[in-house]
């Protein structure tokens, strides 16, 4: 999926920050607590390695929905895509 999305014409401009803050939960109801609003509060999520470690390595328990949050600041606006080559689901981003 990466070497696909990064080959000409597109070009690698950046890799995520390795340490993302981070939810699970077993009911599914993420969107519905407002999980991806941008404004949400993560302050008392927990904060995880996402490609340095694996999640069981963190003591973390991989079977739930799984909710991870980050901010990036994109220097020239225009074209861009994100690509999560390990996505289950869907990733929802906010702009």
């Amino acid at each position: 999926g990466g070497r696909l999305a990064t080959a000409e014409p597109n070009r690698l401009v950046a890799v995520l920050p390795d340490r993302w803050k981070f939810a699970s939960e077993g009911a599914g109801d993420g969107e519905l607590r407002g999980f991806t609003a941008a404004d949400f509060d993560d302050a008392k999520w927990k904060t995880v390695a996402t490609h340095s470690a694996t999640l069981s390595g963190q003591g973390v328990d991989s079977n739930a929905v799984l909710w991870y949050r980050t901010t990036i600041t994109v220097e020239k606006p225009g074209k861009l895509a994100l690509v999560f080559t390990e996505v289950d689901a869907a990733a929802p981003a906010v702009w």
